[in-house]
């Protein structure tokens, strides 16, 4: 059954995690579509319907926005890399366009990442924020 994704719905595919941003279409046994349609995190799409284009990607302000916004959505472990950032290629599945490390670091300056509140300052490499990993 074909369903559109509501929110981010993390699937498994040959044994790794993928994640699909909101507005994805997924090919779901009909079980497992009608349990995420139920719960609200998908709706049913109808198959002589067109296929909804992608999402647009803000510019600026409104990108780095989307970008914070969608930080409680990843996975500590699979969706950041060393530093404590999120991937550029988790933030793309999560949104449904690319983002730059740039964009990425632009979204996230003065951001702490540590988990633990207040300021994470500069660390020893100079990158802001602490690593998420431990």
């Amino acid at each position: 059954m074909h369903v559109y994704a509501r929110v981010t719905i993390v699937t498994r595919e040959n044994g790794e995690r993928v994640a699909h941003a909101p507005g994805a279409e997924l090919a779901l046994p009909v079980e497992e579509a009608n349990r995420l349609i139920g719960l609200g995190f998908a709706e049913p799409r109808d198959l002589a319907a067109p296929s909804r284009p992608a999402p647009a990607k803000p510019e600026g302000e409104a990108l780095s926005a989307a970008i914070r916004d969608v930080l409680d959505a990843l996975d500590p472990v699979e969706d950041f890399v060393t530093g404590g950032k999120p991937s550029t290629r988790s933030l793309a599945a999560h949104l449904g366009y690319p983002v730059s490390a740039a964009e990425r670091d632009a979204a996230l300056e003065g951001l702490d990442t540590s988990g633990e509140g207040g300021d994470a300052g500069e660390g020893e490499s100079g990158e802001s924020g602490a690593d998420l990993l431990g």
